[in-house]
């Protein structure tokens, strides 16, 4: 049996990382008020809780990383208490009576996440479910049961434009 603590490629070390420029981003801009390094500090405990959960769900590595990524550069730029809540608030997709609209801050692979972890409990509506693929088609480019696209190593299928 392998011991997945010394595995260097897998999840234990990415989530040590993510620990580590999780401690990192914290005091990085000795401007802020406090109220907001408080702020950060929450938004930075509840990103490194929401990946390790997805990864306790068995959400692609490479996926839940690059939510961590992208979270921790939006609570970097935060400057305000409202901008790290409206980030912890995320996702929370909007429905306008035709479609489903992400926040302003809302990360789009945990979008993904999102509507995958739902469509584990119950099936999605045409609406959901349209956006859903949005998604993946845009992260992935591909939908679910085409043919693998060839490689390109110029195109980055693991971000949202």
């Amino acid at each position: 049996m392998r011991d997945k603590t010394f595995d260097c490629w897998g999840e234990p070390i990415d989530a040590v990382m993510e620990i580590a420029e999780a401690a990192f981003a914290v005091d990085e801009n000795g401007d802020l008020p406090k109220a907001v390094l408080r702020e950060r500090e929450k938004a930075l405990t509840d990103t490194l809780n929401r990946v390790s959960a997805y990864r306790e769900h068995g959400i692609r590595n490479d996926l839940v990383h690059t939510v961590f990524e992208k979270r921790l550069q939006l609570i970097k730029d935060a400057k305000t208490v409202q901008a790290l809540k409206e980030i912890q608030s995320e996702p929370n997709p909007r429905y306008n009576g035709s479609r489903f609209i992400a926040g302003p801050a809302c990360v789009p692979e945990e979008e993904i996440i999102f509507w995958s972890l739902a469509s584990m409990k119950a099936p999605l509506i045409s609406e959901a479910l349209k956006r859903y693929m949005e998604l993946f088609q845009a992260t992935f480019g591909f939908m679910p049961g085409e043919e693998l696209p060839e490689e390109d190593d110029s195109t980055d299928r693991r971000s949202f434009a």
